[in-house]
């Protein structure tokens, strides 16, 4: 499985592969966040750019998931147990980033948390070689990608073409609730150049 490798230089404290976002910021806030737990029912809405419902997306939390109706709409029928003090929210759909929303559950009573989170659709590159590297423009962002910077999951260089999977994330809290810093697939590596996300794809 190939990953991208990013140059300390790009990549700041972030110098090995991960791709595993609920492992990585579980890990960060054991440290600093309550094991404590609590119990809230969450529902919400998904939809795309245009304001649109997704329907046929798979909300996920703390290891309960469902499926958003034609509406858009999720809920989890029961009360999940959260931590009391960082909840992670994801969705996945096809031919869409994934996203992620966190939140705050109420410490003092068992009540509905609802949300509405915005998928933006994918955007690919054109194909990159390995061993070159190569320049790409997605939603007006510029990235270089240098010679050899993919490797395998083993460590080893990459020796294929790849594409990568890019979009811009307005960061402006008046025009977007996103604040994600990265958005890590399970079986993809994603370099971030921040206000950006981009995955790297084998082809």
């Amino acid at each position: 499985m190939p990953v991208f490798r990013m140059p300390k230089e790009v990549s700041g404290s972030l110098e090995q592969p991960v791709n595993n976002v609920t492992g990585i910021e579980n890990e960060k806030l054991g440290r600093v966040v309550t094991r404590q737990t609590t119990k809230t029912f969450l529902n919400g809405y998904i939809i795309d750019e245009s304001n649109t419902a997704v329907q046929g997306a798979i909300v996920s939390c703390n290891g309960n998931t469902v499926t958003t109706d034609n509406k858009g709409y999720f809920q989890f029928i029961q009360a999940i147990t959260v931590n009391r003090d960082y909840v992670l929210i994801s969705v996945t759909k096809t031919g869409y980033m994934n996203g992620f929303r966190t939140f705050t559950p109420n410490r003092n009573r068992l009540a509905y948390h609802t949300e509405k989170i915005m998928l933006q659709s994918e955007k690919f590159s054109s194909i990159i070689t390995s061993s070159s590297g190569g320049t790409i423009t997605i939603d007006n962002i510029k990235l270089s990608f240098p010679a050899n910077a993919v490797v395998k999951s083993s460590g080893a260089e990459y020796a294929g073409n790849y594409k990568v999977k890019a979009r811009y994330i307005n960061r402006n809290p008046f025009l977007s609730r996103c604040r994600c810093r990265a958005c890590w697939p399970g079986s993809t590596m994603q370099a971030t150049y921040k206000p950006f996300k981009a995955l790297v794809w084998p082809r």
